[in-house]
């Protein structure tokens, strides 16, 4: 996925209908994923999840561009290792 096609989908968010994406991997033997949701009171919030590595944050209050690159980043690194 690249960074220009997820800024595009969280520019496409709205509340109640569209409201969260989530990236996961396509290997089945890999558990990691990313939530982005629009909260209510106003911008956005990522959750990343990587039980394999015990990894487990959410992150709130970033611009669309940067989420969608902090996303890109995590992304590519997780799949590389």
């Amino acid at each position: 996925m690249s960074e220009d096609l997820l800024f595009d989908m969280i520019a496409d968010l709205h509340i109640p209908d569209n409201s969260f994406i989530t990236v996961q991997s396509r290997d089945p033997h890999n558990d990691w994923y990313v939530v982005i949701a629009l909260i209510e009171e106003g911008g956005l919030e990522v959750e990343y999840r990587h039980p394999g590595r015990e990894e487990h944050r959410v992150v709130q209050g970033l611009a669309p561009s940067r989420v969608a690159l902090d996303v890109t980043v995590w992304v590519s690194a997780t799949v590389g290792n």
